[in-house]
């Protein structure tokens, strides 16, 4: 399998993460300016879950080295995860992440998926909130 292409909906979906976590790494506490590069949209279920690629419940800002340390241990990532959103949360996750047909409709839509999460992060940016809607 080849490399997770970055969509433009998956570049405005990971602005919207990080400034929901305040552009602060959520595993080691790092603080990061607006825009910078070392600071990840992580996701559980990885990009090529097209059903969860754009899903809020579904990533965390990580930096750099801590999305890496997660990558390279996968049941610390999970035991992370379920101390952070729970168990019931991440099955539901589970679940959604088999929803084929989900996952061709957010694909068919990327176009308005990535206009979405553009226009939730500048009111985002304008309001100051840390809170964004799903695409639905």
């Amino acid at each position: 399998m080849g490399r997770v292409v970055v969509t433009p909906a998956d570049s405005a979906f990971s602005k919207c993460i990080r400034q929901r976590d305040g552009w602060t790494c959520q595993r080691c506490g790092g603080q990061y300016e607006l825009g910078t590069q070392a600071l990840h949209c992580s996701h559980w279920h990885g990009r090529g879950s097209w059903s969860l690629r754009v899903h809020s419940d579904n990533a965390d800002a990580l930096c750099y080295g801590c999305h890496m340390h997660f990558t390279g241990n996968p049941m610390l990532h999970r035991d992370w995860q379920i101390e952070r959103k729970g168990e019931g949360l991440l099955q539901i996750l589970q679940e959604l992440s088999n929803d084929t047909t989900l996952g061709r409709y957010i694909k068919k839509n990327k176009k308005e998926v990535a206009a979405h999460y553009r226009s939730e992060f500048r009111r985002m940016q304008k309001t100051g909130s840390t809170e964004f809607e799903n695409w639905s």
